[in-house]
């Protein structure tokens, strides 16, 4: 079975928003490069996957991995379409905002996909989705957004598998979540402004 990971990476000034009051635009344009950078590394050490493929308005946000442009259609309609274009591959997605993502966390979804389940990765507050991988075949729509892990768990039932792992669990959104993954040894390669 192929195995697709995609990175989806958002670009220009409105890149973590919800930072504005505590990161200066070059800062937080620097995070979510480090995230992305992170995320991509961490995508391509998982064994099996040929290509790491990033969602992205610009291809320099892609780095060395496989480039896929999004054309603004908003990142559910981007990821369908995307999946569509692929229909034999198991479909991992990865939001690139995650500070403590390791490869073996990437592996858990891709076990549970290659199993013939709809693997979901909550945050930590269970209310959104970091991440997700689809066997080839479910029929699943992405609905990425606030209060997703619900949305997504009632498409996956009865073949879901829930992955609580911190390193898929920990994103960045907030200054809170900044202060708490600072706190648990994340390291800003540029420091708050």
């Amino acid at each position: 079975m192929k195995r697709m990971i995609v990175v989806p990476v958002k670009g220009g000034p409105d890149q973590k928003s919800r930072l504005a009051g505590r990161l200066t635009p070059a800062s937080r344009s620097s995070l979510c490069s480090q995230l992305a950078a992170r995320a991509i590394k961490r995508a391509a050490a998982v064994v099996g996957v040929e290509n790491v493929h990033v969602l992205s308005p610009a291809q320099e946000l892609a780095g060395d991995a496989v480039w896929r442009k999004d054309l603004g259609r908003g990142l559910n309609n981007e990821l369908s379409a995307f999946r569509r274009d692929n229909p034999g591959a198991l479909f991992v997605v990865v939001n690139a905002d995650l500070a403590f993502l390791e490869a073996e966390d990437i592996s858990l979804l891709v076990f549970a996909g290659e199993a013939g389940r709809l693997a979901i990765a909550p945050d930590r507050r269970q209310t959104g989705t970091n991440a997700i991988a689809a066997p080839p075949g479910a029929s699943f729509a992405f609905n990425f957004g606030d209060g997703s892990f619900i949305r997504h768990l009632e498409q996956a039932r009865p073949r879901e598998a829930v992955i609580f792992r911190r390193g898929l669990a920990f994103d960045i959104d907030t200054p809170p979540d900044l202060d708490a993954a600072l706190a648990e040894g994340f390291c800003m390669e540029t420091g708050p402004a």
